[in-house]
């Protein structure tokens, strides 16, 4: 939620803040032609920032969620014969802490995110 609190204040793109993915989605999603999703993951050593996956190349994406971004893209088509493009950046992490608060090292990784989407060099087309 901080990454999309945080660009929704840059104003670079439209933002939608959802704790779970559901099918409805796809009838904002039609209006789209690039859909960024942003997610932590857990389990991992070291922190790191994953680089955008597409679909051909990532099978489960949001592993806690009852539906990734992707079956929502194929939702999309099959329903509205639009095709929306979607990144998929994790932000990954060693533990949640359940607390209200960010850790420094997960806040410092969000943080990088929100510079490279707001870096006038990143281009996806």
């Amino acid at each position: 939620m901080f990454v999309a609190t945080e660009i929704e204040k840059l104003n670079l793109f439209d933002v939608v803040i959802s704790h779970q993915l559901t099918p409805e989605m796809v009838f904002l999603m039609r209006e789209y032609e690039l859909i960024l999703f942003v997610d932590s993951a857990v389990g991992v050593d070291e922190f790191a920032l994953s680089s955008p996956l597409s679909a051909k190349s990532s099978t489960n994406s949001l592993v806690d969620h009852s539906i990734s971004p992707f079956f929502l893209q194929d939702m999309t088509k099959q329903l509205f014969d639009k095709t929306v493009d979607i990144l998929l950046f994790s932000i990954l992490i060693k533990e949640f802490d359940y607390s209200e608060e960010l850790s420094i090292e997960c806040k410092s990784r969000a943080c990088e995110l929100i510079e490279f989407l707001s870096n006038s060099e990143f281009k996806y087309f």
